[in-house]
């Protein structure tokens, strides 16, 4: 009995390992994105980086994280949407998403918000005092000062985050470990 148990989980084992070394994926894919006329530096999007996808003919954008890329398809799953594959072929811009950029977005809104309470504080300040020439200067500064705290708050909303529309950039999907980054290109003297 004992044997038999051993020789079945022998050539489970072997089965197992086997299907894995025949199937195994040559490791991790990536998106590489390139300008058509070949100018400039390429763009990577790999597994677990933040992306906006948008589709031909959809208005609307798909964002989340990629789960996985494979010749045909890219696989993401974003914060309260499930997961979903889209193929490669239909896509007509990606778009990055960065975790600092999103960061900065947060932390702006408060700040613009303050910003904008200082401004009011400011005419607050001009009118209170019936616009009197020494409150007007006082009160103009306050304004200044808030309008400038609110310029500052909105400086990730102006910076457009980065896209890449099919056409004017080719995909191709490549191993990840093809990657070239800049300190390869430096040490290797390219």
């Amino acid at each position: 009995m004992r044997v038999r148990i051993l020789l079945c989980l022998a050539l489970a084992t072997f089965g197992y390992v086997s299907s894995n070394q025949l199937f195994a994926q040559s490791g991790p894919l990536a998106l590489m994105v390139t300008k058509t006329d070949h100018s400039g530096h390429p763009k990577y999007f790999k597994e677990g980086d933040g992306v906006l996808l948008y589709m031909h003919g959809d208005p609307r954008r798909h964002k989340g994280a990629i789960l996985q890329i494979t010749d045909e398809s890219i696989t993401i799953k974003g914060l309260f949407t499930p997961i979903q594959t889209f193929p490669l072929s239909s896509l007509s811009l990606i778009g990055s998403r960065s975790k600092l950029h999103t960061g900065l977005r947060v932390l702006g809104l408060p700040v613009i918000g303050y910003g904008v309470a200082v401004i009011g504080v400011g005419g607050l300040l001009m009118a209170e005092n019936n616009f009197d020439p020494d409150f007007v200067l006082l009160g103009g500064f306050v304004a200044f000062l808030g309008a400038a705290v609110t310029t500052i708050g909105a400086i990730p909303f102006i910076r457009e985050r980065p896209k890449y529309p099919k056409g004017i950039w080719d995909y191709e999907v490549i191993p990840e470990s093809e990657i070239v980054t800049l300190v390869d290109r430096i040490v290797g003297g390219q």
